[in-house]
Formats: C-alpha cells, sequence, structure tokens
C-alpha cells in the first residue's frame, strides 16, 4: 500500500488560520466533512489513515503488508523520487491517492449520456461484477490493439473535388471479435476512385501490421465515377420531366453498386442508377412508396 503525507496548506483570504499550529474546525455537512474555511487534507490523509487503521487492526484477515509513506507528492515528488526500491518486498502495489472512487462510474454514465441523448435518447449504462477471464492481454499487447483502433481511420476520408457535399473515400471499422484467444477486426472502404480505396485498404493493412497481426485485402470491387456529362442521364431528365411535369431528384450514392464492377468489365459504358422510394431496405421495416412505383414504371 502506498500513500503520501503531505497536505496542501490553502486558506479563505477572511481565514486567520495558521497551520504550523492551529487544528483543523472540522464541520458534518449532510453527507460530507468540511474544514472551516481551509482545506481538509483529506488529500491524502485518508488515504494514511487508512492504512494506518489496517496495521493496527487485529480483526481484519490479509497477507503480509507493506506500508509505504512517501512526502512533498504535491511539489516536488522527492519522496517518492529518493525511494529505495530494495526495501519493499511486496509485488503489487495499492495507491491510496485517489479522490472519484466508484462514483466515476456516475460520470461517466452521465457523460455518455450528455454526448450522445440526440442520437440514444433512452442510453443506460449497466456495471455488474464478474469472474476474472482466465486469459488477459499482456500491458505490452493491450497497448498495441488500443493504439492501432484509435489510429485507424473511421468514417469520412475525403470529399470529392468535382461534386461538392459528396463523400469520395471513406471507411467502417465496422466489426471487432475477441474469441478463442484471437481478435478479427473488419473495415469496409468505399470509393468512387479505385486508387483512393487502395491507398486507403494499404494504409489500413499497414498499421494493423505493426501489430503483428495477418492482414488481408479481400472483396475490393471497383468504384464508379460519376459522369455529369453522362448522355444517358440527360435523357432521363428530360423523360421524366415530360411525363411529370417536375425535374427529378439527382443523388450521387456514395455505396457499393455493380456498376462499377460493370463498368470495369465493359469501359466507355454510359449508366445511371434510379429507382422508385424505399425506405428501410434490408431491414423488416422495409417500405416502397406505391406512387413512386408509377413513375419509375
Amino acid at each position: 500500500m502506498q500513500s503520501h503525507l503531505d497536505m496542501v496548506p490553502e486558506k479563505t483570504r477572511q481565514s486567520s488560520h495558521d497551520f504550523l499550529v492551529d487544528g483543523l474546525q472540522l464541520q458534518i455537512d449532510g453527507e460530507w466533512l468540511t474544514a472551516t474555511d481551509t482545506t481538509l487534507g483529506a488529500d491524502n490523509g485518508i488515504g494514511v489513515a487508512a492504512m494506518l487503521a489496517l496495521l493496527e487492526s487485529t480483526d481484519v484477515c490479509h497477507g503480509p503488508l507493506e506500508a509505504l509513506f512517501t512526502v512533498t507528492e504535491e511539489t516536488t515528488m522527492a519522496g517518492a523520487l529518493g525511494l529505495d526500491a530494495a526495501l519493499l518486498n511486496g509485488t503489487v502495489l495499492l495507491n491510496l491517492d485517489t479522490e472519484e472512487a466508484l462514483q466515476a462510474i456516475d460520470q461517466l454514465d452521465q457523460l455518455l449520456k450528455q454526448e450522445l441523448n440526440t442520437v440514444e435518447p433512452y442510453l443506460c449504462l449497466n456495471v455488474e461484477s464478474m469472474a476474472a477471464p482466465a486469459r488477459v492481454f499482456t500491458t505490452v499487447d493491450q497497448k498495441l490493439w488500443l493504439n492501432a483502433l484509435h489510429s485507424c481511420h473511421h468514417g469520412v476520408k475525403r470529399y470529392s473535388d468535382h461534386f461538392e457535399g459528396v463523400v469520395e473515400t471513406s471507411n467502417n471499422l465496422g466489426v471487432l471479435l475477441m474469441k478463442d484467444g484471437q481478435i478479427s477486426v473488419d473495415c469496409f472502404t468505399r470509393h468512387l476512385i479505385d486508387s483512393a480505396t487502395i491507398e486507403l485498404a494499404d494504409n489500413i493493412s499497414g498499421l494493423f501490421s505493426l501489430t503483428g497481426a495477418e492482414v488481408k485485402q479481400a472483396g475490393f470491387f471497383p468504384g464508379w465515377q460519376p459522369d455529369p456529362n453522362s448522355d444517358v442521364l440527360t435523357r432521363i431528365v428530360r423523360v421524366y420531366q415530360q411525363l411529370n411535369g417536375s425535374k427529378p431528384e439527382i443523388k450521387i450514392i456514395h455505396a457499393a453498386l455493380e456498376c462499377g464492377i460493370l463498368s470495369a468489365a465493359k469501359p466507355g459504358v454510359d449508366m445511371i442508377s434510379f429507382g422508385p422510394q424505399i425506405e428501410n431496405p434490408h431491414t423488416p421495416a422495409e417500405r416502397v412508396r406505391i406512387d413512386s412505383v408509377d413513375r419509375f414504371w
């Protein structure tokens, strides 16, 4: 166990307290203990008191204990820096110098709710006790993987220079699994330009290779770069206007379509993609607007 003995002697401007000779004026305010117009010394007097109480106790069951008290932690750390480690026999250290305890969980819960309220209004953080796992990451492996995951690009990588507001390249760090002592990470890159997705895939591959992981690139399909001067697009727009009396909504969608594959197989082919209004595709809530089918047909 380790704690420090120094106290930060601060007081209000109106206080005449002399820390060298005067005792603290303690008071209880509901569930809190405070000192009148001065610091309390709970940081880290509580840790020191707990260690002394444990050493003095005769009814607490525990193994061999060593108590390490240091000084000047709040200023120079000289006590810890001057420690002769040969004096210690223990291999586990419990530092008793933390102010937040389990309330950190409540703070995290409130923080997440504030940050994600718009998209997750019913977010709830549950903390449950569980048995310790039989196997855990080594400190080195944990650091490697956390660094790689934090560094892996997720989301929009680049917007198109030709079409305002259109995503040109992106990556979705979509799936991470830990099973049977192995970690797998699946990324899905999307693109309008082939060279861009190859570069991004190589960047991601190189990143995870640094962890020692086996990296595979698979499922590549060619991108489909829009042609604003497409003849077939011009014709479709004109016919739509003639039939419906209004202009169609033209969009460039950053998504995986077979058009890229077909254009690679048949270079120079002029293509567009169109259809009726469909919502929530690939889900049980999928629906199609009937009158849009008439316009499409």
